[in-house]
């Protein structure tokens, strides 16, 4: 679940923000909630559970960055995405961490060219997997740097834990083939969002592990990841 909350004293420029959320999410079948505010009380209220916040930049006479910096101070953490009819405004909302800015008035476009990136990569480093033979494991798929099999079975490396699995790295290449994930030696899938550097022989991660990388893996484990990394540029 997604909760969205838009902080406008605008209502037709709220409606409209609430419209283009609800056109571009609807499709995907992603469940999500908007909710509408027009006061920094109601801000502060309804912003506790919030993932995303589209944050207007005067609300009845009170400066938006200032309540943005309100609710930072309040260790909210929630994605920010200041709205404004002046662009001088984007410019001073750097304060806050903003994820994006858009300039109002915006076509349902313009929107989606905005936001569908940003509520993409949202949902990709919250999806994870819940197995029973995996027993009170929820796996963030985000949080695994790698998988390897030996012996019968498939270990997951993550941050600061190993978690053993019973199945082959066939199952897990199949369960992750929509993840960004490659294979780079007959027992080794790499996440090719936790590399650091590949060199002629080996992929090291952002945790300084150094994994290799085999003749016959190589040429599509390269191109993977040069695709990986192209969607960031």
């Amino acid at each position: 679940m997604i909760n969205i909350l838009i902080c406008d004293d605008e209502i037709n420029d709220a409606n409209i923000a609430k419209a283009c959320i609800e056109n571009l999410l609807n499709p995907k079948n992603i469940a999500y909630n908007v909710d509408v505010c027009t006061n920094a009380t109601e801000l502060i209220e309804k912003s506790k559970n919030v993932n995303f916040l589209f944050l207007d930049m005067e609300i009845n006479g009170i400066s938006g960055i200032d309540m943005g910096l309100k609710l930072r101070t309040l260790k909210n953490q929630c994605h920010i995405i200041i709205t404004s009819n002046y662009q001088k405004y984007l410019l001073d909302g750097y304060s806050i961490k903003p994820d994006r800015y858009i300039l109002k008035p915006y076509t349902q476009d313009q929107f989606n060219m905005i936001m569908e990136p940003v509520f993409n990569e949202y949902l990709n480093e919250n999806r994870y997997i819940m197995d029973e033979k995996i027993p009170g494991t929820k796996i963030y798929i985000n949080d695994i740097y790698y998988l390897e099999y030996s012996r019968k079975h498939t270990y997951l490396y993550l941050h600061n834990r190993t978690i053993k699995t019973p199945y082959s790295l066939s199952y897990w290449k199949s369960t992750l083939c929509n993840e960004t994930f490659a294979q780079c030696y007959k027992s080794i899938l790499v996440n090719l969002k936790k590399i650091n550097y590949v060199d002629k022989q080996d992929v090291i991660l952002q945790n300084n592990v150094k994994l290799p990388v085999s003749r016959f893996y190589k040429k599509t484990f390269e191109e993977a990841w040069i695709n990986e990394m192209s969607k960031s540029i």
